[in-house]
C-alpha cells in the first residue's frame, strides 16, 4: 500500500522552522506539544487549529491546512509566544491530497479513556488494504 504521507519534519528547537515539500491540494498537519500547561497556541496564520492546556495534558496545538501553494509548508514557524521555559516538540506532516480528502483538528482529552479517538486530526479519504 502506498503511503498517504508525503513527508515529515520534527524538531525540539522552537527557533527552528519546519519545512516539508508539498503541492497544491495536499494537506499539512502541525502538532506542537509543550511540557508545561501554559504554552500559548502555536497555530500559524492561515491554518485551522485547536489548542488545549491543562495540568493533565500539558499543552498541545493541532493545526491543519489545505496547501494552496508549496510555500505553505516551507519555514513554518511553530515557536510558542511569550516566555515559556518548558520543553517543546513539533511535527509537520504533509499528506497526499489525492488520497486524503480532508483533515479536521480535534482537541486532546484529559484522561486516557477519552484518548481512544486520539487528539490528532481525523483523517478521511484513506483506503485500507
Amino acid at each position: 500500500m502506498a503511503s498517504h504521507m508525503k513527508g515529515i519534519a520534527v524538531s525540539k528547537n522552537p527557533d527552528e522552522k519546519l519545512s516539508v515539500p508539498s503541492a497544491a491540494g495536499d494537506w499539512a498537519l502541525l502538532v506542537v506539544g509543550g511540557q508545561i500547561s501554559n504554552m500559548q497556541d502555536c497555530t500559524p496564520a492561515g491554518w485551522t487549529g485547536k489548542h488545549a492546556t491543562s495540568e493533565n495534558i500539558r499543552s498541545c496545538t493541532v493545526a491543519v491546512k489545505m496547501v494552496a501553494n508549496p510555500a505553505d509548508t516551507q519555514n513554518v514557524v511553530w515557536k510558542p509566544g511569550g516566555n515559556h521555559p518548558g520543553r517543546h516538540v513539533a511535527v509537520l506532516v504533509v499528506f497526499d491530497g489525492t488520497k486524503v480528502k480532508s483533515l479536521a483538528p480535534r482537541l486532546p482529552a484529559s484522561n486516557a479513556d477519552d484518548w481512544k479517538n486520539g487528539p490528532f486530526p481525523q483523517v478521511t479519504g484513506f483506503v485500507q488494504h
